[in-house]
């Protein structure tokens, strides 16, 4: 069957010119997210297929150097840069993430070594070479939750949220890193920060794993019998310049929930209940917290927590 590609019809003839005028392009001009102190970091727009949805999708590659050297990329060992020396992960590779000019000394990066791996770094240069700061936010390892920075609803901070629902919020100048704990951030009000804990689970063993046999005398592992039950929806106040805890409340039912809500405002989570630029005003309808030398928060009387669909507050065989 001959090829109806090797000599094109004049209706294909402008459809493949298009093709190589897009091939010969090349990549889109780098934006320069910050260069100084000899640290540069780039950000270039990208177009990739993504054959799960079936669609082109846009989505963003950086780049980070210093002194015209790549910090980042395959046989850099950027991990030699800010891992203790008994540390096997300094061997391995890492890769660029998104980064975030905060300072005039400095930004913001993630940088990742496999899909869910990687560190959130601060690069600073303003001491006259360049320092690079691990931010402790991932709970287990180095495991992340997504490389995204998120707004913290106060000038001058930047937000993280883990795959646990722990919050940690960084302030650009001067530098610092808040460790908030567990909850999505709601807002902050007077150097307070509201956080919602969601509704979880506590799982208990009830009988140990152990050894049996089979009618045959093959030995076999007998798997742990565990239980569960949901654990109630919790809210925290906790001090925004030291991350302390000031005060908390949790709701009085182990089967109520708060409305679906989007903590993140980046437009993923479009079937909210309450959006992003209504959770202040959701908060101070819902709890009341009081100041003083012993702070208190509770719910109001008539606040909007509801009972969750299908939920079993006894425990129950653990799956």
């Amino acid at each position: 069957m001959r090829n109806p590609l090797a000599r094109p019809r004049w209706f294909l003839a402008p459809a493949l010119l298009s093709l190589a005028l897009a091939a010969m392009a090349g990549p889109l001009p780098a934006r320069t997210i910050y260069n100084d102190k000899g640290l540069r970091v780039e950000e270039t727009d990208i177009g990739f297929q993504d054959y799960q949805e079936g669609r082109r999708r846009n989505a963003s590659q950086y780049t980070l150097t210093y002194q015209r050297q790549p910090l980042c990329g395959k046989g850099v060992k950027l991990g030699e840069r800010f891992l203790p020396a008994d540390d096997p992960r300094r061997a391995r590779d890492y890769f660029c993430g998104p980064a975030k000019a905060i300072n005039p000394n400095g930004v913001l990066a993630f940088v990742t070594r496999t899909a869910g791996h990687g560190n959130l770094l601060y690069l600073d240069v303003g001491g006259g070479d360049l320092r690079i700061r691990d931010i402790p936010v991932q709970k287990e390892g180095d495991s992340m939750g997504g490389l995204v920075f998120l707004d913290a609803g106060e000038p001058g901070w930047t937000r993280y949220e883990n795959a646990w629902y722990e919050t940690t919020l960084i302030r650009h100048e001067p530098f610092q890193v808040v460790k908030l704990g567990p909850g999505r951030l709601l807002d902050i009000d007077n150097g307070v920060a509201f956080l919602l804990v969601p509704r979880g689970q506590e799982v208990q063993t009830v009988k140990p794993a152990s050894m049996g046999q089979t009618a045959n005398g093959t030995p076999v592992v007998i798997a742990a019998e565990r239980r569960a039950r949901p654990t109630a929806l919790r809210f925290r106040a906790v001090d925004l310049a030291t991350g302390r805890e000031l005060a908390s409340v949790a709701a009085r039912d182990v089967c109520l929930d708060a409305p679906g809500m989007d903590f993140w405002g980046t437009g993923g989570a479009s079937s909210a209940q309450v959006p992003y630029t209504e959770l202040a005003v959701w908060r101070a309808r819902n709890l009341v917290y009081a100041a003083g030398a012993k702070p208190s928060l509770r719910l109001a009387t008539a606040n909007e927590l509801r009972p969750a669909a299908n939920c079993q507050p006894d425990w129950r065989p653990a799956r």
